[in-house]
Parts: structure tokens; sequence; C-alpha cells
């Protein structure tokens, strides 16, 4: 595709039309896009053929990337002088670091993840600190049942005391109960912040699928910690 024009027909509204613009190299890589308002993005690419460079006009989108000889995405530095940096187990090649740093080399986060023997994420931590009242360590935990859905999950987060907010340390838990149609049947959370109990964010729901026309959509979710109806569905 080298030209793409879009009509906008509204009633009582003029015609408004787009027209994008397409450029190619010799490799059949798109190297310039040309948006309706005369807007130029130009792509560059590596020896391999991977993308390590966009700009458009005097601002840099993409300063870098860096591959590994497995052609994963290894280093990204953007415009705006932030940067990523990516890790990956040596012997499935899954992520297991990734490191955002600001224009000044601080981190943004610092993420480290671990998988099970299938490949499902089995755990998520932060160990960046928090900048401007933002982010901060918190970790995740999670686990599976035998067809690889989420039976259990829990999780914390250190909190902010200098925030204006009084953002306060927080940890979940996450239980969950299917049927043999995999449908869920009970998803129980329970949630504290400064060890004090979030109530709109704790509960027991108990999923009813009564509707025979059909059999897997959700008719009602009653919550059984206080014996209420949170959501009814009907057709």
């Amino acid at each position: 595709m080298v030209k793409d024009i879009r009509t906008i027909i509204a009633p009582g509204q003029d015609n408004k039309t787009y027209v994008h613009r397409f450029h190619y190299d010799t490799w059949n890589r798109i190297d310039t896009l040309i948006y309706p308002n005369k807007d130029t993005l130009l792509y560059k690419y590596d020896l391999g053929g991977n993308l390590n460079f966009m700009k458009a006009g005097i601002q840099v989108y993409i300063d870098s990337i860096g591959y590994d000889e497995f052609e994963q995405k290894v280093f990204c530095k953007y415009g705006n002088s932030t940067s990523q940096t990516y890790t990956y187990s040596t012997t499935l090649r899954r992520l297991s670091n990734l490191v955002s740093k600001d224009h000044s080399g601080t981190n943004m986060y610092n993420l480290s993840y671990t998988f099970d023997k299938i490949g499902n994420v089995d755990s998520i931590h932060n160990s960046a600190g928090i900048i401007n009242e933002m982010g901060g360590s918190y970790y995740h935990k999670y686990t599976y049942d035998n067809f690889n859905r989420i039976s259990t999950a829990h999780g914390s987060w250190t909190g902010d005391t200098s925030n204006t907010l009084g953002n306060k340390a927080s940890n979940y838990t996450l239980e969950m109960a299917y049927e043999n149609m995999h449908r869920i049947t009970t998803k129980q959370q329970d949630h504290t912040r400064d060890a004090s109990n979030v109530g709109e964010n704790t509960y027991n729901n108990l999923f009813k699928y009564e509707d025979v026309n059909h059999p897997n959509a959700v008719t009602s979710i009653e919550n059984q910690t206080n014996c209420i109806i949170r959501s009814k569905v009907t057709h």
C-alpha cells in the first residue's frame, strides 16, 4: 500500500478526507510515512533489518534500539532521553528483567519476572523507588490450576507516606474458583491499606449462569460478604 484515502461522511457536516502516503526502501521496509497534515515520519534500520531509529522533522521519537543475536530487543533509547533495557533467560528467552530510566538515569521502574515451567507469569517485582510521588516498590505472585487458569494472586506495595494524597502501604489477595465448563464460580478478593480493610475492593462474589439460551453468560453476581447483588444481566 502506497496511499490510504479515507473520507468521513457525517450528516449536516462537510466531508472530511484524510490521505496517508507510504514509501518503502529496496527491502520493502517502510521508510517514510506522510500524515494528512503533511507531517513526515522517517524510519531507519540496522544491518540486520531491525528498526533502530524514528523521527519526524527535528523531533526524534526513537534514538536507537539494540538487539541481541536472537533479534530480541535489549535496549531502546527514546528522543526524550528516557531508556529501557531488557534481559532474557538464557534457556527459554523469556523476559527476566526490564529497567526503565528517566533522562537523568534514575530508575523509573526495575521489573523482575519469573515464570512457571510452561510459561505462565509466576511473579513480578518492581524494586525501583518512588519518583515525583509515582511508582514505588511492589510485588505480585500468581498460581494457576491444571488448566492454566489463575487460581490465586497476592501482592503488596510499599506505599508513599510523603505523598500529598497520603498513599499508604497496600496488600491484596485473590482466590478464583471455576467449574467444569471453565466458568468462574467464585472470586474472592481482600484489600488492605495501612492495615485497614478497603471495603470497595474487598468482596466474595458468587457467579450464576441461569439463562439456558446463553449458558456461558453471567446472569448475576452476588457478593457473599455483604449478601447483596452486585450486578445482574438479563437477556
